[in-house]
């Protein structure tokens, strides 16, 4: 109902009370085997430190205080509070479909959410690699190729789901896609912060240019359009193809592709070739170069499909057992 939150979201708040820095859950479990139809059960979170700050929140780091799970942490996202909740039930609504154990290799886990007068906290899953932002700030070159694309992999097969169920991240970045395990393990990356994704109704194709990291946003979210195609329709789903790609080029070079908001201006109102030096000066592969184009073209109709990127020849040769298992 209108003005209501939607009962997935209400199911997922969590009875709190704060102390402190400390806070307390309570939940009401049952334990078959024991005959207790009904156990209050009480967990203890005490604050350790803050682990970033965004334009959309602060991150902050917990440490679970029972006995029976020391050392346990989680990741807690502070977020301002609307006036009213009802304005954030549609992101609550997306991490929660996205926290079900179908996408699990794909998405960061969202373990329920609570708030106070003030803010709205998301209890999460904690990643002590970190995010792929920091990865490649603070290695010494850029990513091989091959760890590059089977990054790219993972967060296609992340941006497949979302496109299917018609939901546009809107924000990705190296900073949201976290680090399960980097090498020498295999890679294993999650997608995580939708605090800008939008469900894209089949009657809108539009949405507001604000929100986003200005590096990895699509031309269109800038108000630029490819010469001819003034008048197309804006597809929400295509700006995510665009970050992907931008993502891809950085990993592989440790640099940008566009040196300013207006050499993103030159490329699409004047259909300039999308500059390619400096991925050849990183050897990269003319596959590699060529699935960059392919899903960072002017006009959003003309890029690549999550779907479809899928089947891109630098893509088809990914052949570690652990991807092998992770297709849609």
């Amino acid at each position: 109902m209108p003005g209501q939150l939607s009962d997935l979201v209400e199911d997922a708040r969590l009875d709190t009370i704060f102390q402190l820095d400390l806070t307390t859950h309570t939940y009401h479990d049952s334990d078959p085997l024991a005959g207790q139809r009904t156990i209050l059960r009480k967990e203890h979170w005490r604050r350790k430190k803050r682990l970033g700050v965004g334009g959309f929140g602060t991150v902050w780091l917990e440490e679970c205080d029972d006995a029976n799970k020391s050392g346990k942490l989680r990741a807690v996202k502070e977020i301002k509070r609307p006036k009213n909740l009802v304005e954030y039930d549609r992101e609550l609504e997306t991490l929660l479909k996205f926290s079900h154990r179908r996408y699990s290799r794909c998405f960061v886990r969202m373990s329920g959410w609570y708030h106070d007068d003030e803010s709205i906290f998301i209890a999460m899953d904690y990643f002590p690699h970190g995010d792929l932002e920091t990865y490649i700030r603070d290695s010494e070159g850029p990513l091989p190729e091959q760890e590059a694309r089977d990054i790219v992999f993972q967060t296609l097969e992340g941006l497949a789901f979302m496109h299917r169920n018609r939901f546009a991240h809107r924000d990705l970045k190296p900073a949201n896609i976290l680090i399960q395990s980097q090498p020498p393990q295999d890679w294993w990356v999650k997608l995580t912060d939708f605090g800008l994704s939008k469900y894209i109704q089949d009657s809108q194709a539009s949405f507001s240019h604000r929100g986003g990291t200005t590096s990895y946003m699509a031309p269109e979210r800038h108000g630029f359009y490819a010469s001819g195609h003034e008048s197309s329709r804006r597809l929400p789903l295509a700006g995510d193809m665009w970050s992907l790609g931008e993502i891809s080029h950085v990993m592989m070079t440790k640099r940008h592709i566009f040196e300013s908001i207006y050499d993103v201006f030159q490329f699409t109102e004047n259909g300039q070739k999308l500059p390619d030096l400096a991925l050849r000066e990183s050897k990269a592969t003319l596959e590699a170069i060529s699935f960059i184009r392919a899903v960072m073209m002017p006009a959003p109709e003309d890029r690549l499909t999550a779907e479809v990127a899928r089947r891109h020849p630098w893509m088809s040769n990914i052949t570690l057992s652990t991807h092998k298992s992770r297709r849609v």
